[in-house]
């Protein structure tokens, strides 16, 4: 973009906060802003998210890089709190799709379809990257677009036996590049199962939500993120989900991130330390998905709640 559009590009340093309210300067004089920025340094312009930004609904797109475990750059820098401070913005929207196709599909129809006209978007992707050729990516932009990415979409369903689960279904609501591990981390399941790819975090997409709510099976929830699950993607969604669908929630489990920084380390590791890999993945949804009679609320890899 730079090299086409010289006039167009602006390379700000680390102004986190002037930069937001740049962006947002551009936006009242119907310029269509877009600034790409760290998850960590983000951070470091909540103020003006709020007030420059949010408070006047001023519609500025933030490509927020480096969203989730960054390997070893290390705790400072692992985009892992983003999603708990920017679900607090009223008016937002906030995308986390799952792979590369996607973020292009997203892109597109926000820069090029549906601009917004009121308000913030912020589009989440990670430091990792699939290894693609150039041309496969310029396909994709060139393709149609596709308004499915701006839904969420059932990835994968097991509506299992009569006897399977016992009457009961487990709700799997996964947003980030973590959905791609969970797909082959619930084929180990068995009971009845469903898969919902939650790309768009904010707002939250009822009519899906309805829908999975919909059939007379007893649910047990699981919300998936990578992401510091305090104030994070599951918390926000199962709050609304009690509200409006409590009476039909068995119990839940919130995965993700614990409540602490986390240290250096390649992704990998970090993965399987946290039990996010495929395997770690499996383990949970087995020990969750088990009929429990238990009153009380404790604490898995993440926060579980149990209503029985």
């Amino acid at each position: 973009f730079r090299e086409r559009y010289p006039e167009r590009f602006f390379d700000l340093g680390i102004t986190e906060s002037f930069s937001t309210l740049f962006a947002g300067v551009f936006a009242l004089k119907d310029w269509h802003p877009v600034y790409a920025v760290y998850s960590t340094f983000l951070q470091r312009a909540y103020d003006a998210l709020v007030h420059d930004i949010a408070l006047q609904k001023t519609p500025v797109l933030f490509c927020v890089d480096r969203a989730g475990l960054v390997g070893d750059d290390g705790p400072t820098h692992h985009g892992v709190f983003d999603l708990g401070f920017l679900l607090t913005l009223p008016g937002a929207t906030i995308y986390n799709p799952r792979n590369i196709r996607e973020l292009v599909s997203t892109l597109k129809q926000t820069v090029i379809g549906r601009w917004p006209s009121e308000g913030p978007v912020f589009i989440r992707y990670p430091k990792k990257s699939e290894e693609l050729s150039e041309d496969q990516v310029r396909k994709w932009i060139e393709e149609p677009e596709n308004a499915d990415a701006l839904r969420w979409r059932t990835l994968a369903q097991h509506p299992g036996s009569a006897s399977e689960g016992e009457g009961r279904e487990t709700l799997v609501f996964s947003t980030g590049t973590i959905t791609q591990t969970a797909v082959s981390a619930l084929s180990a399941l068995g009971s009845p199962y469903r898969l919902i790819d939650a790309a768009r975090v904010k707002p939250l997409d009822w009519n899906m939500i309805d829908l999975c709510f919909s059939s007379p099976h007893t649910k047990q929830v699981i919300t998936l993120e990578e992401g510091n699950t305090v104030g994070g993607f599951g918390q926000y969604l199962t709050l609304q989900l009690m509200q409006r669908h409590g009476n039909k929630i068995e119990k839940f489990l919130n995965i993700g991130l614990p409540d602490s920084f986390i240290e250096h380390g390649a992704n990998e590791s970090l993965y399987r330390r946290y039990r996010l890999d495929a395997t770690g993945l499996a383990e949970q949804f087995k020990a969750f998905s088990k009929p429990s009679n238990s009153d009380t609320i404790g604490y898995l890899t993440s926060v579980w709640g149990d209503r029985s």
